[in-house]
């Protein structure tokens, strides 16, 4: 086992490796770094804990418990790969090791005692290898940067790394692993070919990924939508029209509205423009269609945005300022760059260097539809990502803005 090599020291290991390529001795060989802020190569590791924030407001005993038995477990795990651990955030690690292998080795075995659990916290990891500087008791530098933005992009339980560690331990470290594409990470000049990996062994002891508390959640939004639906008593082909004409529809005042009283009226509308789905809905109720159709596709539009709406706050609880949702891109032809979070019922905003709080019902539409963007381009499984981006579709619709090209025929990234 590689002794841990401390902060300011240089390790250069040496490996006797016999016919059937298996390390006979491994030595370390040690040499004091001249001065202070000397640059070396390493592989980063970033962890995380999903979800720990929203948990930690509910029930803090349970929160800090299972945090400190997990933080205790990934330290044992970086020593015993020949890691060093450089800083604890709270709820996560950064990790600093000699070589990728030891890098990805520890991820790997941190990913398998997380998983399969009956309860507890998931972790997300980040793994880059680069040059850093090793200074004061802290790392800095792209390496750690890198690393830092790829477990942001991880979902729970996964473990995301760049093209440059999958290529130093391809044969030396059995995992299995998806190309999830090239990816513009913020603050870093290059797109960085990004991929998600696993145990071999995860593989065949769970054949899907453990099942998150962000996922049974999204279980319950489909079973709530596929009730809407029958007591609409909707067809397969009822529904793909509805989805239809959500995708051309221009946001204008429906039907239903107008047997609501002047004042009910404004309440719609008012609670339209803030977000406020459940109290559409329960207007809706209320009122009596003119027109059967066009009511049944208005009453599924606006469920489905009440379930859009919740799974994205659900996605911002689970981050924080220092792993935020980032959105990037451009509307009405000008440039935007996004970092959000939650902190309470605030949602929080980072914006041209400037950090605001505001509740998500006073955001512009724009806004709202741009972390959703952002969210949804992380998910992986198919019908997850088709159910979630024909509800931005139908977003989109009923506040009038364009439908996103990439969400007409949604399909994973990568």
């Amino acid at each position: 086992m590689p002794r841990q090599f401390e902060l300011g020291i240089c390790g250069v290991v040496c490996a006797k490796v016999n016919e059937g390529n298996r390390v006979d001795e491994l030595e370390t060989r040690t040499e004091e770094i001249a001065g202070v802020g000397k640059r070396r190569l390493a592989a980063i590791l970033f962890t995380d804990a999903v979800g720990f924030s929203a948990l930690a407001n509910t029930n803090e005993p349970q929160a800090l418990q299972w945090i400190e038995q997990d933080i205790a477990a990934m330290k044992s795990c970086s020593q015993e790969a020949g890691g060093q651990v450089i800083k604890n955030t709270g709820d996560g690690l950064l990790m600093v090791f000699a070589s990728a292998v030891d890098a990805v080795s520890c991820g790997l075995r941190i990913q398998g005692l997380m998983s399969g659990r009956d309860e507890g916290l998931e972790h997300r990891i980040g793994i880059h290898t680069g040059d850093v500087v090793l200074n004061d008791g802290d790392v800095v530098g792209d390496g750690v940067n890198v690393s830092a933005r790829l477990m942001g992009l991880a979902g729970p339980g996964q473990l995301y790394c760049s093209r440059a560690v999958v290529d130093l331990v391809q044969g030396k470290v059995p995992f299995e692993s998806k190309n999830l594409g090239k990816k513009s990470l913020k603050n870093i000049t290059d797109p960085v070919q990004v991929y998600s990996i696993w145990s071999s062994d995860l593989v065949a002891a769970r054949p899907k990924k453990p099942i998150a508390w962000a996922q049974l959640l999204m279980i319950g939004f489909i079973l709530v939508a596929v009730l809407l639906m029958w007591q609409l008593k909707w067809t397969r082909s009822e529904v793909q029209e509805a989805r239809k004409e959500a995708e051309t529809a221009v946001a204008t005042p429906t039907s239903w509205r107008d047997n609501l009283s002047p004042d009910q009226q404004v309440e719609a509308q008012e609670a339209t423009a803030r977000f406020e789905f459940e109290k559409v809905l329960r207007l809706m109720a209320v009122s009596e269609p003119v027109n059967e159709e066009q009511y049944d596709a208005t009453f599924a539009r606006f469920s489905n945005l009440l379930l859009l709406k919740d799974w994205l706050i659900d996605i911002l609880k689970s981050r924080s300022k220092e792993m935020p949702l980032i959105a990037s891109g451009q509307f009405a032809g000008e440039d935007y760059d996004l970092e959000a979070w939650m902190e309470g019922e605030e949602l929080m905003v980072l914006q041209d260097g400037s950090e605001s709080a505001q509740k998500i019902s006073d955001v512009p539409p724009w806004m709202f539809r741009a972390l959703a963007l952002s969210a949804v381009d992380e998910i992986e499984e198919m019908g997850e990502y088709s159910l979630i981006a024909g509800w931005i579709i139908d977003f989109s619709a009923q506040y009038d803005l364009p439908v996103p090209t990439a969400l007409t025929e949604p399909t994973p990234t990568g």
